[in-house]
């Protein structure tokens, strides 16, 4: 399973549920159903390795699993009730539960950056790490892989650029030394998409720039 060729993939899964009573379950978006629908989340990390001749031989192992619970759920924001009576009636579902007093909301990206630290320290040998932009778009989130060292390629948002100061230096792969080591950027920036009018009017960039 492991191998350069390898990769860590980080997502959410939904499960349909018909119920209200199944933990975190709530209207929320479903992949399985390709909408927003009344389901539990998931944020799980799989190992990947291609296959030898196309994608359907591909071969993975999941790593972690970990429930995710809407703010509904634990009961730390108040605001996210319509009325008292939904309030008290999922005070009643956590205690049916038995979740945990302490237990607060922690959104998905979180999830993931808690769950892939426990797994690289147990080095299973991959190339990056890949996600979609739920969890890319996350300053904090890429900012952790590269506290970690973790080459990842991630989606962002199309309205945002993802850069690098002109100032950071870039390390030679060449020369990173031995070992499982990446070039890795210590920090970006992010700066909204220039519009067609802020760009009117500009010089286009010649082909060196």
């Amino acid at each position: 399973m492991q191998g350069s060729d390898a990769a860590l993939i980080v997502d959410g899964m939904g499960i349909p549920k018909s119920g209200d009573h199944s933990v975190g379950v709530g209207r929320q978006w479903c992949g399985a159903t390709g909408k927003v629908d009344n389901c539990q989340v998931t944020v799980n990390c799989t190992l990947a390795r291609p296959g030898e001749r196309h994608n359907s031989a591909q071969v993975t192992w999941p790593l972690g699993m970990h429930l995710y619970l809407p703010k509904k759920w634990t009961g730390t924001d108040e605001s996210v009730y319509d009325d008292a009576a939904e309030q008290e009636y999922y005070a009643q579902l956590r205690e049916d539960a038995a979740i945990p007093e302490d237990v607060e909301h922690q959104p998905r990206y979180e999830i993931a950056a808690e769950m892939f630290e426990q797994i690289v320290a147990t080095c299973p040998d991959h190339a990056c790490l890949v996600g979609d932009t739920n969890y890319g778009k996350h300053r904090s989130f890429r900012s952790s892989l590269r506290d970690l060292d973790e080459p990842y390629v991630l989606g962002v948002e199309p309205t945002r650029f993802v850069v690098i100061p002109e100032e950071t230096e870039i390390t030679d792969l060449d020369k990173a030394g031995p070992g499982r080591k990446h070039a890795a950027f210590r920090g970006d920036v992010e700066t909204e998409t220039p519009t067609a009018s802020a760009t009117a009017g500009t010089e286009p960039a010649s082909a060196g720039t």
